[in-house]
């Protein structure tokens, strides 16, 4: 069966709406696990240490803290290393 030009827009969007999503849960699910591996790590996450976190939204910049947060000893030297 030949596609629409509407088909094809339509299967378009819903690629582009899913990538879009995909990378977005990727994105939060790496600041949730920061938070929670810091705050067992570091005690309680200051309130700008949570605002810092969660404004980053550059995925390779969050594996890259990931991949930190194991090294450091505390919430300063982790965000010093961005």
């Amino acid at each position: 069966m030949n596609k629409t030009t509407y088909d094809r827009a339509m299967e378009k969007g819903m690629e582009i709406g899913l990538s879009q999503g995909l990378s977005q849960g990727l994105e939060q699910g790496l600041q949730i696990s920061l938070l929670r591996f810091g705050r067992k790590r570091f005690g309680n996450v200051p309130p700008e240490v949570e605002s810092r976190l969660l404004e980053i939204h550059d995925v390779p910049k969050l594996e890259v803290l990931s991949d930190r947060i194991a090294e450091v000893r505390s919430w300063d030297e982790l965000l010093g290393s961005i």
